[in-house]
């Protein structure tokens, strides 16, 4: 998930919903809460988390260095390609971007889908996005569609992109309360109308990756599939972090 920072949900409350439908499943799920990403910024967290090789301080990430070509063991996908598994990796943007496009290629997953292809399959018109991406909605849909028409087992690997400036929502999006609580008033260092759009954003992306795992959870789905969710790093320059929350 797109800036999903663990460090917000200690400030989740009904009047300041940040989590949405995603709070019954933190709830009721295993919800792991002492991590932190593997690098500050999405393409090296994302780089990580596919190839099981952590960053290297100061060298260009995988996708983006000489390296980029080169098939790797280690990768995520591997151990379910070799057992028959159909492969995916699902990006709600550009597969242009950081050319993860053609690193995925590399890495031999079976199918690569990306913002054109989803707007396509799912005959999405109009604004349905920024420029940054799809509407995590539509993401989750395009993923929930592969896992029902397929009859092999399926791996996807994917990225949402709706947590990310410039913080729009469908305008049919119904929003929950967000009355900033008192322990983070003195703390904004941005706008009050900016920071509102940030946490609007976050709180539509979690509503909508539990409005999917629901689905999952309440059809055939549920009893064959293991939902894995994690960020890629927390959102900075919103606020004032005291010492104690370094690693939060």
């Amino acid at each position: 998930m797109e800036s999903f920072g663990s460090h917000w949900l200690n400030y989740h409350s009904n009047e300041f919903n940040i989590l949405g439908a995603l709070e019954e499943h933190l709830e009721e799920d295993y919800h792991f809460k002492n991590m932190i990403s593997s690098e500050n910024g999405t393409i090296g967290s994302l780089m990580a988390v596919s190839s099981n090789i952590p960053p290297r301080p100061g060298k260009r990430f995988l996708s983006e260095s000489k390296y980029m070509r080169i098939p790797l063991d280690s990768s995520a996908h591997v151990p379910y390609l070799n057992k028959g598994y159909e492969t995916s990796f699902i990006y709600g943007g550009k597969l242009a971007w950081r050319n993860i496009g053609r690193y995925f290629s590399a890495q031999g997953y079976n199918n690569l889908i990306g913002e054109n292809k989803i707007t396509k399959t799912l005959e999405l018109g109009g604004e349905q996005g920024t420029e940054w991406g799809l509407f995590d909605e539509h993401f989750f849909n395009y993923i929930h569609k592969q896992l029902s028409e397929n009859t092999t087992p399926q791996f996807v690997l994917g990225l949402s992109t709706s947590n990310h400036p410039p913080f729009k929502v469908p305008k049919s999006y119904r929003s929950k309360s967000l009355e900033i609580p008192s322990s983070l008033e003195n703390k904004i260092l941005r706008e009050r109308e900016l920071f509102l759009e940030r946490f609007l954003a976050f709180q539509y992306a979690n509503d909508s990756l539990g409005n999917f795992i629901k689905k999952i959870k309440s059809s055939a789905l549920g009893k064959n599939t293991i939902i894995a969710m994690t960020g890629d790093h927390n959102f900075w320059g919103f606020m004032n972090y005291d010492k104690s929350e370094s690693f939060s």
